[in-house]
């Protein structure tokens, strides 16, 4: 009987590339860089669970930092900031 393979991941390992991107200051909303966030975990549980689904890897798990963080950021600096 083969042996099975697990990858669990904590979850501070798909919030970690969320808190990287969210490092504008004069770029973004407080709102909008939650929603970042929160649409990066989203998206690194989708890849995770569809290369555990198809047994392919498209993306090795360190880059998924990289590709966290750009999403986080992109997603963040579409928005103007609020006029004070």
């Amino acid at each position: 009987m083969p042996e099975e393979r697990s990858c669990k991941l904590p979850m501070s390992g798909f919030a970690r590339p969320t808190r990287l991107g969210v490092t504008t200051k004069t770029r973004g909303r407080d709102k909008i860089n939650v929603v970042a966030m929160i649409s990066s975990v989203v998206l690194l549980g989708l890849l995770k669970g569809w290369q555990n689904a198809t047994g392919t890897v498209i993306i090795a798990f360190p880059w998924w930092v990289v590709l966290g963080t750009a999403w986080t950021y992109v997603v963040g600096i579409c928005f103007r900031p609020l006029k004070r």
